[in-house]
């Protein structure tokens, strides 16, 4: 157990938590779709990108599983939808949208689209020597396994929980017991666990109502993320702006 404090257990958000997008999603879109000969203006992809992703999620929250879509489909519908608001006729992305929709899938699986945070490693590594378990709690797809380990973090987590291969997604509590029951994890209460991430609803107070304690972390957002907001003197309290500063914060707030 580590000593002068409580708590045992660490997990983080994935998303602009650890690490963030290198540039907006559009960019690489609009790079990727000139790649395969599809004249698109990267002006109306930025433009565009937020709002069809933000009606996308609300039509098809969870990655459409309760419509019975897979998360690839999922996308797959999004960047089509997004192309011709942008723009393109069908007809000029129908010709090769399959085969630039499978490169633009698999190109956010790397160190192309994604980078860490300066203060993740230094944060992580001071976690570490102190003798933490330390976990991924994400909504995210099954590619996340792929970007943790071309970012070289996969060694600083004893498990990853992801909402798709769980049924569950922040912030409903479920997720949060699923991951305190992987194994090594069940002889630690909730009150043992510290969850860490960027946004308000999802990561602060979905762990909050799992009976855990939460951090928020302050990081930049893009235009479609959810804004960081808040008047809650409490949750002002139990907010950072960088990992490093998460030990001392546990040693004072969390004896």
């Amino acid at each position: 157990m580590v000593a002068n404090t409580r708590i045992r257990l660490i997990t983080f958000d994935a998303f602009n938590t650890l690490f963030r997008q290198k540039v907006n999603p559009s960019v690489i879109y609009a790079k990727e779709a000139h790649r395969f000969g599809i004249n698109v203006n990267p002006t109306n992809l930025q433009a565009n990108f937020g709002p069809v992703y933000k009606s996308h999620v609300k039509a098809f929250p969870f990655y459409g599983r309760h419509q019975g879509k897979t998360p690839q489909l999922w996308w797959q519908e999004l960047v089509y939808k997004t192309f011709l608001s942008s723009g393109v006729s069908q007809k000029e992305l129908d010709s090769s949208f399959d085969t630039l929709f499978h490169s633009l899938y698999h190109r956010f699986t790397s160190t192309e689209s994604y980078a860490l945070f300066q203060d993740t490693l230094p944060g992580l590594n001071i976690l570490r020597q102190k003798g933490f378990r330390m976990g991924v709690i994400s909504n995210s797809d099954e590619r996340l396994t792929d970007i943790l380990k071309s970012l070289e973090l996969e060694g600083y987590f004893d498990f990853v929980t992801l909402s798709v291969d769980v049924g569950h997604e922040k912030p409903d509590k479920d997720i949060f017991e699923v991951a305190r029951r992987v194994k090594g994890n069940s002889d630690i209460a909730p009150e043992n666990c510290l969850h860490v991430g960027d946004t308000e609803r999802k990561d602060y107070y979905g762990a909050l109502n799992a009976g855990w304690n939460a951090v928020l972390l302050d990081r930049e957002k893009l235009d479609f993320e959810e804004p960081f907001e808040t008047s809650d003197p409490i949750l002002k309290k139990n907010t950072l702006v960088s990992l490093v500063d998460l030990y001392p914060f546990i040693l004072k707030n969390l004896p």
